[in-house]
């Protein structure tokens, strides 16, 4: 194949946990399946207390309420996005676009991304890839994960690969190929009970590392199902709100925890859902060299618990790439899908083929 032409790629990601809008500037040349890639610039936009009640609250939403949230959502995005690239020295050429997940339900054949590619790209003027993952779908895929392409030739160094944000998931090289699922709820739960004590996050784990398991609250988390299936797939927002957080809430409403104050619930309830993600996570990896990404991985205490429960050596990359690494994957998928060129493995999402997928939005 010859060489690709060089091209600067925006990677935007917008992850379940609402945290905040990730922008990361790549450039990319070269082999597509060994590109030449640098990180360029990156940066997040904080989502401030409306947007992040917004983002949560839209799997609930009207089709009208969703559709004025999308182009708001858009819009802010595109104004973010304009921001930063006026900082850069160079200009992006193409912009990959995630979006934000509404829901996903590959086993009925749906799977939403909010945000508008082509409003994104009259906006900004730059031609835009999205919704990556319908295609997928529509091919008996689980339109997840997307991020192994990108592990598989940007990061040959490691032989797995653990991103802990909204759900952990996981990727192993197996041959010339991966192996990749989601694991868990984390960050996503862990943030929501956070919020009780009016925080956003449990900063470093210290309120789960203060406080004592829940045992049987702990059991109850390790027999949902999915977590015995050998066919692991993908998990979304609605999975977690109908397996997992009536398990948790159920605690919260026996005779046990009335007589503990929120505070002592709240840190008892991030202790057992620490140790749970750890268990879920640590008895996957066990052996070689595991590389951790995501907010999930400045979780001092859960990698401490996690590291307990696993025989490999988890490895945190510089902090750039722990905040950014979906965002970059991101670009180069689109930088792939701009050319034409496949950015998904069957092997992960098992659809019925591989694909080049990803709506394009060309700029004036």
């Amino acid at each position: 194949m010859n060489p690709l032409p060089e091209l600067y790629v925006l990677g935007l990601m917008s992850g379940t946990s609402c945290d905040g809008l990730d922008m990361a500037l790549c450039r990319f040349s070269g082999d597509a399946g060994k590109p030449d890639f640098k990180l360029i610039s990156a940066q997040t936009i904080a989502y401030n207390a409306t947007w992040e009640r917004r983002l949560q609250s839209v799997l609930h939403a009207s089709a009208l309420e969703l559709a004025r949230l999308e182009n708001e959502w858009t819009r802010f995005v595109a104004e973010h996005v304009s921001a930063f690239l006026n900082q850069q020295e160079v200009r992006a050429d193409l912009i990959g676009f995630h979006g934000h997940t509404v829901f996903h339900q590959p086993e009925h054949g749906l799977t939403y991304q909010m945000g508008s590619g082509a409003t994104l790209a009259v906006l900004t003027g730059i031609s835009v890839v999205c919704d990556f993952r319908r295609p997928d779908v529509a091919a008996g895929g689980q339109g997840a994960p997307l991020v192994p392409m990108g592990e598989l030739h940007l990061f040959t160094d490691y032989e797995a690969f653990l991103n802990i944000g909204g759900f952990a998931n996981m990727s192993l090289r197996k041959g010339s190929g991966m192996k990749a699922f989601d694991i868990c709820p984390a960050n996503i739960v862990l943030n929501r009970y956070a919020r009780m004590l009016n925080i956003p996050y449990d900063s470093g784990g210290q309120l789960a590392r203060s406080a004592s398991i829940i045992l049987e609250l702990l059991s109850e988390l390790n027999k949902i199902e999915y977590y015995h299936d050998l066919k692991k797939g993908s998990l979304g927002l609605e999975w977690a709100e109908k397996e997992v957080i009536p398990i948790i809430e159920n605690w919260l409403q026996a005779d046990g925890s009335k007589t503990l104050s929120i505070e002592e619930k709240v840190r008892r309830i991030l202790s057992t859902i620490t140790e749970h993600i750890a268990e879920q996570i640590g008895s996957l990896l066990q052996s070689g060299q595991t590389m951790v990404t995501g907010g999930g991985a400045l979780n001092t205490y859960l990698m401490e618990r996690i590291q307990f429960y696993s025989k490999s050596k988890l490895v945190l990359p510089d902090k750039q790439l722990i905040d950014f690494k979906e965002a970059i994957v991101f670009a180069y998928l689109a930088y792939l899908r701009y050319h034409g060129l496949p950015n998904t493995l069957t092997e992960v999402t098992h659809a019925d083929r591989q694909l080049s997928a990803g709506a394009v939005y060309l700029a004036d």
